[in-house]
């Protein structure tokens, strides 16, 4: 981009029109020229004004515009002040180029409109050119409506000057490409335009200056280092830049809004709209602003940009903000733009701070958008802490659309959130997401506000890491309301992959006990091939009495690892929500789990899954313990576990498995229990129309559910599925319907109480045969056991068995004991086939049998056994056994065969 800075010479003119300069020295009058309407023309060879010189031209009554060419072959060079003598607007055409000095300025009443085309254009068709100079037209004509380039590279416009118009009036720089250094442009309330052309065309000139490009005309670049663009005034104000690049460099500003303590209450801002074929670039803290400043009263403008490319980087910021007691709402902003990028804490922002008023809304259309490095795009509002009378303030909402992805990187986020009023919604639609270490959320604080939604659609898959540990300051999805009685906002994840890896996706209502009311939002997972939670967590979860969110999971593969759970928990007087799966195959391996609970007065959330293929949970795995445990950082193990549980008076919800199979291996756990509460336990049903399989066990280090032996490091956590009182609530009704239940190496299936309340009853429907098979090698010959039993008071439970076969093999027994007071289960079985009872574990420790028992101290009665088969076979050690070595002398029960 070359500038030619020539000797100066005078203001001369050419002689096509009758225009006088005089004798031009520190002060410069021109008058003279042509009248034609409302319009006045001048003609020059030369136009240029010297530093500390002043040129300015005389107004005639009824003139409105000055027109002014320069039809030599040098640039003009604008050094010092340039001006009318009255209130005309006043054009400056020059196709050799414009230069405004550093200390160049206007003095004008009216608007300004300098450009480097070849000829103006009216709508007679009549024109006004500085390349084919001739008389002006004869007739009167209207103001001009086109300015026309003729060459494939027009001259350049720069300025390193403060160049302002009066309040309501326009500037306007249109050249071959427009550069402005350290100058600032002022139009208060008016408009700016700026322009770039790179071609032969013609771009239609509106009477407010605005313009109109040609979709077929090049472009050339606009540039602003160190520059300021600002329209600010109580009402009103445009900025508009059409080039092929726009680059703001140094921290300059683009500045539109109402100004501080201006405005009142029906004042609106202008827009700014930028449109750029190729790129919008801003760098080193720049700025595109468009803002209710400070105890400004009215509406922030909307900003819109168009571009290829739009690049933010070194903490710059696209705003419609507004700030501290000013009254009104932010502003909107809306970009389409193919690629997006946002780097070193930039933003793009419609943030309500401090004030009373709402947020703005953003809209993003793209191709890719990818923020990195602490970026953000935000609707929030929050009130100032320092506000006397805050009033309820909205959040606005965030929406990206994107055909191909969306990447946050390195503490990136999204948000719409309201620290006193209602949350916005966040909408992301694309074909890939990825979010890394990087959060969105949407929350309402106080009253009667509602959260926000936030709604992910990806068309291929939904990729969310965090390499933090979960227990430590995970990124999150999260959806909030806080100390209200509102709504919390919903969070729907629509893709084909969803993966998790260190992530939370979490609902929460409440905070504050006691506080009335709150329903937290829901959380609906949507994936037509794959879930997959590595060391993640979907929570949806309330505080006081405010009510837990529902969960939903619906994908072909659901896989949850790693320590990673599914939980909807009523933490403290409110209810937990629902947890809803619906897939082919479902995993909880490696200490996973998936709960409902309630903490305390609240009803527990039911389960319910459904998995065509299977049910897997199985393994666990160590994790330095939290912060709620003594000694925090020390090993734990937590094992798999699907369950249903009441810490409180609340009622536990129930569990429901609807699928073809069901493994439970290596210390996975389905439980259903009242722990040290006054709730009942819910009901556990597991229907698998192939078979079940309960098995093996894992070490147990730490702290767990399941303490320790005195002066122990380690134990052995079997595998179980069972319903369990600690408390005085009793526990619910274990139901097992399957072709073949199959018990090996330690597994369990109980029903106990070791509270005051009742022991659960246990229902197996096995169409084909139930097998215990086996011990636990690793648990000390830990036998293979179904069973009813009852460690204190509660009265435990009765057992059922409906069967072809039940075979009873290698140490596999069925207890009913009482260890307590309280009164042994019963044992029910009919076999339409066979009763198989054989052999022992290795050392003979335990026979495989069936028994009743009460234990040795125990106070309270055996239970009773019943047994209906075509035919019992006890070999090698199997027995049937009714025994007491309790306190006293126990009825320990009867027997019929």
């Amino acid at each position: 981009m070359i500038f030619p800075i020539p000797a100066l010479a005078q203001v001369i003119p050419d002689g096509t029109t009758p225009t006088n300069a005089g004798t031009c020295g520190a002060v410069c009058t021109i008058d003279g020229g042509t009248v034609r309407g409302a319009n006045l023309f001048h003609s020059f060879q030369d136009f240029n004004v010297d530093n500390g010189q002043a040129v300015r031209f005389t107004n005639p009554d009824g003139i409105v515009n000055i027109l002014s060419r320069v039809t030599g072959d040098t640039s003009s060079n604008i050094l010092g002040t340039l001006g009318v003598n009255g209130a005309a607007n006043l054009f400056l055409l020059n196709p050799n180029g414009i230069i405004f000095g550093p200390n160049a300025q206007l003095d004008i009443r009216g608007s300004f409109l300098a450009t480097t085309a070849d000829r103006l254009l009216f709508s007679d068709g009549s024109e006004f050119s500085a390349v084919n100079p001739q008389a002006p037209p004869l007739l009167a004509i209207n103001v001009p409506i086109g300015l026309q380039y003729g060459t494939p590279t027009p001259a350049g416009i720069l300025s390193q000057a403060t160049l302002a118009v009066d309040l309501g009036q326009r500037l306007a720089l249109v050249g071959g490409s427009v550069v402005l250094d350290r100058s600032r442009l002022l139009a208060p309330g008016g408009r700016v335009e700026l322009a770039a052309v790179g071609g032969v065309g013609t771009i239609e000139l509106g009477n407010d200056f605005s313009l109109r490009f040609p979709a077929t005309l090049a472009r050339a670049d606009v540039l602003l280092n160190a520059a300021e663009v600002n329209v600010r005034s109580f009402d009103a104000g445009d900025i508009a830049i059409t080039a092929q690049n726009l680059d703001l460099l140094s921290g300059s500003r683009i500045r539109a809004g109402i100004a501080q303590g201006l405005g009142s209450m029906g004042s609106q801002a202008g827009d700014v709209l930028l449109d750029a074929t190729e790129a919008i670039r801003l760098s080193e803290g720049s700025l595109i602003s468009n803002a209710l400043i400070d105890f400004g009263i009215g509406n922030a403008g909307t900003i819109g940009i168009n571009t290829d490319l739009l690049s933010l980087s070194d903490r710059s910021l696209i705003s419609a903000d507004m700030f501290d007691f000013a009254q009104g709402n932010a502003g909107d902003i809306r970009i389409n733009a193919a690629d997006i990028s946002l780097t070193d804490a930039s933003s793009v922002q419609a943030i309500a701070r401090g004030s009373q008023g709402s947020a703005g809304n953003i809209l993003i259309t793209t191709d890719t958008a990818a923020l990195a490095d602490n970026s953000y795009i935000s609707a929030d509002a929050y009130p100032n802490e320092a506000e006397l009378r805050p009033n309820p303030k909205n959040a606005g909402t965030v929406t990206i659309q994107a055909t191909d992805t969306i990447t946050l990187l390195n503490g990136s986020e999204l948000s719409a959130f309201s620290n006193l009023g209602n949350g916005g919604d966040v909408l992301i639609e694309t074909g890939q997401f990825l979010a890394d270490a990087s959060d969105v959320e949407s929350y309402g604080v106080g009253g009667q506000a509602n959260g926000g939604d936030i709604t992910i659609r990806a068309t291929d898959s939904v990729t969310l890491t965090d390499p933090r540990n979960l227990f430590t300051n995970g990124a999150r999805i999260g959806a909030f309301i806080l100390e209200s009685a509102g709504e919390g906002g919903r969070i729907l994840i629509e893709t084909g992959n969803l993966i998790l890896q260190g992530y939370e996706i979490s609902t929460v209502a409440g905070i504050a006990a006691g506080f009335n009311g709150g329903q937290a939002g829901n959380i609906v997972v949507r994936a037509s091939r794959i879930v997959d939670l590595d060391n993640s967590d979907l929570s949806a979860a309330s505080l006081g009495d405010a009510t837990a969110g529902n969960i939903s999971l619906d994908a072909a593969t659901i896989t949850a690892q790693n320590l990673s759970s599914v939980t909807s928990q009523g933490l403290q007087f409110g209810n937990a929500g629902t947890i809803d799966i619906t897939t082919e195959q479902l995993h909880v391996l490696s200490g996973s789990n998936i709960l409902a609970q309630s903490g305390s007065a609240g009803k527990g959330g039911d389960i319910t899954i459904r998995a065509i293929d299977f049910v897997e949970v199985a393994g666990s795995a160590l994790q330095s313990a939290p912060e709620f445990v003594a000694e925090v950082g020390r090993p734990v193990t937590l094992v798999s576990n699907i369950g249903a549980s009441t810490l409180g008076a609340g009622n536990a919800g129930d569990v429901s498995i609807d699928t073809g199979r069901l493994f439970v291996r290596d210390g996975g756990q389905l439980a259903v229990s009242t722990l040290n509460g006054l709730g009942q336990a819910g009901n556990l049903t597991i229907n698998a129309s192939e078979f079940i399989e309960i098995e093996g066990g894992t070490e147990l280090v730490g702290y767990d559910d399941f303490s320790l032996p005195t002066g122990a490091s380690t134990a052995f956590l079997v595998s179980i599925v069972g319903i369990n009182t600690r408390g005085t609530g009793d526990a619910g009704v274990l139901t097992i319907n399957t072709g073949r239940l199959t018990i090996r190496d330690g597994g369990f299936v109980v029903a106990s109480t070791s509270g005051t309340g009742r022991g659960g009853a246990v229902t197996i429907n096995a169409t084909d045969a139930v097998e215990v098979i086996g011990f636990s090698a690793q648990a000390g010959e830990s036998p293979s056991v179904i069973e009813v039993s009852t460690t204190a008071s509660g009265d435990a439970g009765q057992l059922s068995i409906n069967t072809e076969r039940l075979i009873l093999q290698n140490g596999g027994v069925l207890f009913a004991r009482t260890a307590g007071s309280g009164q042994a289960g019963t044992l029910n079985i009919a076999a339409s086939e066979s009763v198989e009872i054989t052999g022992t574990s290795t050392t003979r420790e335990f026979a495989s049998g069936i028994n009743a028992e009460v234990a040795e101290n125990a106070t309270g009665e055996g239970g009773n056994v019943t047994i209906a088969t075509g035919r019992l076979s006890l070999r090698d050690g199997g027995q049937i056994v009714l025994s007491t070595l309790g306190a006293g002398m126990q009825d320990f029960g009867t027997s019929r065969l």
